[in-house]
């Protein structure tokens, strides 16, 4: 497994709109494609690429990738950051290495965005999220 970069960063936030204004129209990130998702949120956008994604919390966002209740996983309602998502190759190493420590993970697949995505979480409760080109990985 190589760690390659830092992906994007996820915002929780009871303030959507206000929240994609400040990154629009203070740090001129535009609004772009975002996979069709059950919450309400964005996906912004710099040099091409999503780099900050926004997420409803409350009703419309009440679990995290392992299912636990979002208050619960992160503390009171408001702002924050849900998880760090990183692009990596090496998939089966990387499942290899966490079973090794004895660290849960989660797998998703998105292949109309040719992704595959692994889940762990930090000691703190902060998600890493692992990229993989899906097609690259053979899955």
């Amino acid at each position: 497994m190589a760690l390659e970069s830092l992906d994007h960063c996820a915002i929780r936030t009871t303030r959507l709109e206000e929240t994609r204004r400040f990154y629009v129209e203070a740090l001129g990130l535009e609004v772009g494609p975002r996979p069709p998702l059950s919450l309400p949120g964005y996906w912004l956008y710099a040099g091409g690429r999503p780099i900050v994604h926004l997420m409803e919390i409350g009703e419309h966002y009440s679990a995290d990738v392992f299912e636990n209740a979002v208050h619960e996983a992160r503390g009171p309602e408001g702002p924050g950051v849900d998880h760090l998502a990183f692009r990596v190759s090496g998939l089966s190493a990387l499942r290899e290495r966490l079973t090794g420590l004895g660290i849960p993970y989660r797998e998703m697949s998105m292949r109309a965005a040719d992704l595959h995505q692994v889940f762990a979480v930090d000691p703190n409760g902060v998600i890493a999220e692992m990229n993989f080109q899906a097609s690259a990985e053979g899955v």
